[in-house]
């Protein structure tokens, strides 16, 4: 064999041991519609992406804030404004925490799995918080069903991709 051979052969059988342990793929949010993915987010361990709407009854914003596991979405802190319809802490979850204007319910361990979301109207205005951005949902899916679930992102989208094609 010539130098050059011995060279790529080795590096090819190195490449093929290493390579089934390398990691392809990190954690993600996947939002789909209609069973595609429509946009995917990567996230780190412990790092939250929040839902923001409108809410029917008072007209004041809630958020609720999800952590990415491998199991599920996991929800961990509900951020509102007042006691709407539904609203609040439950005894025995979660810890109530004023914190300006803002009623947090922080410490939840609420195991959500994959949420299926249908998206309101530009009033209930439903609103993706990851990163410190906005990705309005209501403005796109009014009145259409999204899922909202743990998955995986290619390592090369760092800051998340999508939002496919739409009929």
């Amino acid at each position: 064999m010539r130098p050059r051979s011995v060279w790529a052969a080795l590096a090819l059988a190195v490449w093929a041991a290493l390579a089934p342990s390398w990691p392809v793929a990190r954690p993600a949010l996947v939002v789909r519609h209609e069973g595609r993915p429509v946009l995917v987010l990567p996230v780190e361990p412990g790092e939250r992406v929040g839902l923001r709407f409108i809410h029917s009854v008072d007209g004041l914003p809630v958020e609720d804030w999800y952590e990415v596991r491998p199991d599920g979405l996991m929800e961990v802190e509900s951020r509102l404004l007042s006691f709407g319809t539904g609203m609040g802490q439950i005894p025995g979850q979660g810890h109530a925490v004023e914190d300006g204007p803002w009623l947090r319910v922080t410490g939840l361990e609420r195991p959500i799995g994959v949420l299926r979301l249908r998206v309101g109207p530009s009033e209930v205005d439903h609103t993706l918080l990851y990163r410190g951005g906005e990705i309005p949902l209501s403005a796109r899916w009014a009145g259409e069903a999204l899922t909202l679930e743990a998955g995986r992102a290619p390592l090369w989208a760092a800051r998340g991709y999508g939002w496919g094609d739409r009929r």
